[in-house]
């Protein structure tokens, strides 16, 4: 049985990041070639990836819930 998710700590996935996050977040990953080092995150193991990806959506996430509680 799962556990359940503390809405304070809900991560946004990466579909909901604002546009410009979502490209900074390819390029990182992106590989590159002979001449093209690639990405900072290229080489990162793809649960090293997705654990990142959670954490940084969970600080979205938490700055979405904060603009909008200042907003209401």
């Amino acid at each position: 049985m799962a556990r359940p998710i503390d809405p304070m700590r809900r991560a946004l996935p990466a579909s909901e990041w604002p546009q410009a996050d979502q490209e900074a977040w390819a390029a990182a990953q992106a590989a590159g070639d002979i001449f093209d080092e690639g990405g900072g995150a290229a080489h990162w193991a793809s649960r090293t990836r997705q654990t990142n990806e959670q954490h940084y959506g969970r600080w979205l996430g938490y700055l979405k819930r904060f603009w909008d509680q200042c907003r209401a």
